[in-house]
Formats: structure tokens, sequence, C-alpha cells
């Protein structure tokens, strides 16, 4: 009988593999990993929100979302139909929001993106940030 505990490793499929990617790394599992440290930063957060006006119980489709900060490049989505849109590897930080609707009225909020977080909803809701003074049709 073998005395698993001394002198007889247990060879698994795995630890064969390993063995060769530990002591022989190509070009290709290079390639791999750099692939994964682009493609998942660090402080990736998702921003999830919502186009809405909750006083006229409506949500707004093809509303354009952009989110800028001071220096970097504005990043944009469009809402669907439901009043959804994502953005993916946000970081964190204090944001400026300007939405544009469909039908050409537009406004502004700021957002901070909490760093804790993978996630991050936020609703975008017309009627608490543009006064009734400030829209007319309203």
């Amino acid at each position: 009988m073998a005395n698993w505990l001394v002198g007889n490793p247990v060879l698994t499929p795995f630890s064969q593999h390993s063995n060769i990617l530990v002591r022989r790394p190509s070009l290709g599992w290079l390639a791999c990993i750099a692939c994964f440290i682009y493609a998942a930063p660090i402080d990736a957060i998702e921003l999830v929100g919502r186009v809405v006006d909750n006083a006229q119980a409506r949500v707004f489709s093809n509303a354009t979302v952009q989110v800028r900060r001071n220096t970097e490049k504005s990043r944009e989505a469009l809402s669907n139909t439901e009043g959804f849109f994502r953005l993916s590897n946000v970081s964190a930080g204090a944001y400026i929001i300007d939405i544009s609707l469909a039908d050409g009225r537009s406004f502004m909020t700021r957002l901070m993106i909490n760093p804790n977080s993978t996630t991050q909803f936020i609703e975008l809701d017309y009627s608490r940030i543009v006064t009734p003074d400030d829209d007319e049709d309203y």
C-alpha cells in the first residue's frame, strides 16, 4: 500500500498543466493575463440609471445621457424604451451628468460615484431636477 503522506505526490490533470504554465510561460499565456488586466480595471464601477418624470408618471426613451468630469472626455449612453441606460468601467469620483431628451429638452445634475461599490444606480427624475418655473410646458 502506498504511503500518500511521504514521497508519493498525487498528480491531477490540473497540477500537470499548471507546472507547464509556471515553468514555461508562453506569449499566449502572457497575452491572456494582459487582456484580463486591461478588461477589468480595479475601480471599474457600472453606472446604471433611468431617465423618468415621476410627476407625470412617464419614462424617457432615447434620452442621451452624457457623464463627464472636468478634464476627461465625456462618456455617453442612450436610454432604452423603458428609460434605462448603462455605462461600464466608470471610475469613482464626482461627475456632471447632462441629459438631452428626444423632444429637445435638457437638464443637468451632479453625481458622486461611490468607490466601495461595483454597481451604482441613479434615477434622473426630470420633475425633481427641473422646477416648474424653468419649464413652461410642465
